[in-house]
């Protein structure tokens, strides 16, 4: 039995300790309260397991370590199981009744506490622990399905359905490992084989077509020679007739060279008989030119020459002016001898004289527009006598010496142009004359050669041969392209025979394989499925043995129903009640006679998943689903088996609940109040 626990910071409790006698323990307090919190101590202090989480999630708020302490007895021995936890550290150890350490590490804690007390945490959850609402379940569903799924709980058939999953992972990892090594799984037999079979029949048409268009080719081959043959035969004169167009297109390519040469050549000589001629007019200019040159000198010299003396009788005049102008009368009286009415000469008079200044001046103004225009008529005639030069230097570097040449070589530019113009007009008319010959004597030897291969192809066809190698092309053609033909259908045998190699033995292997996947699958429907035979099995063991143990339970509460059946109908489990009056349903039974029931099948379940000398039974909430008379009549029930049942061994029932009104006169062992503060959950023994 468990006789103490204590919760230091630990959740809502900061330090609360609470101790249990054998019977009924309840705790009372509203939601929230920190009632579920001992049951999550208890489970922490024996295997580190809460509902809550990781252990962080344990500590109090503003805590940083929690500490919970459990005290029982198990054979008449203590121990003491002590879980602390600071951060994400945690110690777990347990000691005997000396304080002695039986185990100081939180796996062997666990391994010991397993032995002692016969249970695991999962099983003292499924086999101790009755979550709220429970016991309802099993006397008001109408379907029986909770009560199945509850039985299924108890003898652990998601163990089964864990290793049918763990098959299933197997046969995906199995059917993985096929994908990658054949890029198929046991679901692709009968692709693998269609595969198979539509290369066989690839094959099957294939290669007799492949064996036609092989024996096409081969007629194809003869043909092929004979056209060959006559292709040759035609060739030779088929090949006079290339060199004899090779010859034309000579004779016009000389042509065309030569009438681009003549007309170069005429173009140079033209212009080498202009130069000449505007020399030789030149030159002829010569003498007078010189003679016109000399006048004109002679004249700029004459000119020249009456400006110096203009000049001479303008300082004259200058010098006379200065005299006059010391000599000027006042009153008609000589300044000098004072002499009156004295006659002055002309020449010493300022009027007089200023009048032939500008008579000199206007005078050598004319001069001088004279000579300036003289010297321009002069460059003019030194520039022509410069050109008269030019001309007789490129007489001089001139094939053309004098007119009689001129004459000449005018005749032939005349003959050369002629010649140029027959020639043009023979490009135009496309007629290859042997005329061409006086114009181009280089082509003698050509047109002979012409002449000569129009004779030896006189009587060619050159449409038979152009037929002749048009039907060879075709054939060729037709030949090449039966070629591809069998070349793709050889392509696609080989590639149906190397998939038929490929897929044959994979198949082998597939089909194996999937013998072996179809046994997994046989062995997972029959054994690990919730309908195999080997649950129901084990199902129909529980629900037996559950009924015998209900039934024993009611029997020592003196009820009347004498045997209790539970049986499976369906995807359900039903209840049937067997007393003194006939079979009787659940729903059909007194109040307290179904709170018997719901409490002996909840006992009967934990008693076929247990045997262990820490007899304990915890109870959420239980009357939660209950009607008034349901909760009284369970109170009265709880007290009655509390009595019996510690006639044999110590058993202990703790109840959780916010019903405090039924609980007030009944006969418990313990009632501790829970309530909720400001500084956490306070505990206070009613």
């Amino acid at each position: 039995m468990i006789t103490s626990v204590k919760l230091g910071n630990f959740l809502s409790h900061k330090d609360t300790e609470l101790t249990f006698d054998n019977g009924v323990t309840v705790f009372i307090g509203d939601n929230g309260a920190g009632k579920s919190s001992v049951i999550d101590a208890m489970t922490f202090a024996l295997f580190g397991k809460t509902t809550r989480g990781n252990n962080e999630e344990t500590i109090r708020d503003g805590e940083n370590q929690a500490v919970t302490q459990i005290h029982f007895e198990v054979n008449g021995k203590t121990y003491h199981a002590i879980k602390k936890t600071q951060g994400k550290t945690s110690s777990h150890q347990l000691l005997d009744g000396n304080s002695s350490p039986i185990a100081i590490t939180a796996d062997k804690t666990e391994e010991e506490i397993k032995k002692i007390i016969g249970m695991d945490y999962e099983t003292l959850g499924i086999a101790s622990i009755v979550p709220q609402g429970e016991l309802s379940q099993i006397i008001q569903s109408k379907n029986g399905r909770k009560l199945r799924d509850l039985i299924d709980k108890v003898i652990g058939t998601g163990k089964y359905s864990a290793a049918g999953d763990g098959l299933s992972d197997g046969i995906t990892a199995f059917r993985d490992y096929l994908r990658e090594k054949y890029d198929n799984t046991d679901q692709d037999v009968d692709k693998i084989q269609r595969e198979i079979n539509d290369a066989d029949q690839i094959i099957s048409k294939s290669k007799p077509e492949k064996e036609k268009l092989e024996e096409i080719v081969e007629s194809f081959k003869e043909k092929i020679k004979k056209l060959q043959e006559k292709k040759e035969e035609l060739s030779v004169n088929h090949e006079k007739i290339l060199h004899l167009r090779d010859k034309e297109n000579d004779v016009w390519k000389t042509v065309k060279r030569e009438i681009s040469s003549l007309a170069t050549d005429n173009q140079k000589h033209s212009e080498i008989i202009q130069r000449c001629e505007e020399s030789f007019g030149l030159i002829k200019e010569k003498p007078k030119t010189e003679d016109v040159l000399n006048s004109k000198n002679h004249k700029k010299k004459n000119v020249e020459q009456k400006i110096a003396e203009l000049d001479q009788k303008l300082h004259t005049y200058e010098d006379h002016r200065d005299i006059a102008g010391k000599i000027q009368f006042s009153d008609g009286e000589c300044p000098i001898c004072h002499t009156k009415d004295v006659t002055v000469d002309p020449e010493y008079q300022m009027e007089h004289i200023n009048q032939e200044l500008k008579k000199i001046e206007s005078k050598k103004t004319n001069l001088r527009n004279e000579s300036s225009n003289t010297q321009n008529q002069i460059d003019e005639i030194v520039s022509k006598i410069k050109e008269i030069e030019y001309a007789e230097n490129t007489i001089k570097n001139s094939p053309i010496k004098n007119n009689e040449q001129l004459g000449d070589w005018k005749n032939n530019l005349k003959l050369n142009q002629n010649r140029n113009n027959e020639l043009e007009k023979i490009i135009e008319s496309s007629d290859l004359s042997p005329k061409l010959v006086e114009f181009v004597p280089d082509l003698v030897q050509t047109f002979l050669d012409i002449e000569k291969l129009q004779k030896e192809i006189k009587d060619f066809k050159h449409e038979e041969y152009n037929s002749v190698e048009q039907k060879l092309q075709d054939v060729n053609s037709e030949n090449q392209e039966i070629l591809m033909q069998i070349g793709t259908m050889t392509e696609k045998i080989n590639s149906a025979e190397a998939s038929i190699k490929k897929n044959i033995p994979i198949l082998e292997e597939i089909k194996l394989a999937s013998k072996y996947i179809e046994n997994l699958e046989k062995i997972k429907s029959s054994i690990f499925s919730k309908t195999s035979e080997t649950v129901t099995g084990a199902r129909n063991f529980a629900v037996e043995t559950i009924s015998r143990n209900a039934s024993q339970y009611l029997e020592e509460l003196k009820t009347e129903i004498k045997h209790l059946e539970l049986f499976q109908e369906g995807s359900s489990i039903k209840i049937q009640c067997h007393t003194t009056n006939g079979q009787r349903p659940v729903t059909n039974l007194s109040g307290g006679e179904q709170v018997c029931v719901a409490l002996a099948v909840r006992l009967g379940m934990s008693d076929l998943m247990i045997k262990s000398s820490l007899k304990i039974m915890v109870l959420d909430e239980p009357t939660a689903y209950l009607d008034k008379t349901h909760r009284a009549y369970f109170v009265d029930v709880i007290q009655e088996l509390t009595r019996l049942m510690n006639k044999k061994q110590n058993f202990q029932f703790i109840i959780i609940t916010h019903d405090d009104e039924i609980w007030e006169s009944a006969k418990v062992g313990t009632r501790y109040k829970f309530t909720s503060t400001s500084d956490g959950t306070e505990v206070s023994r009613l």
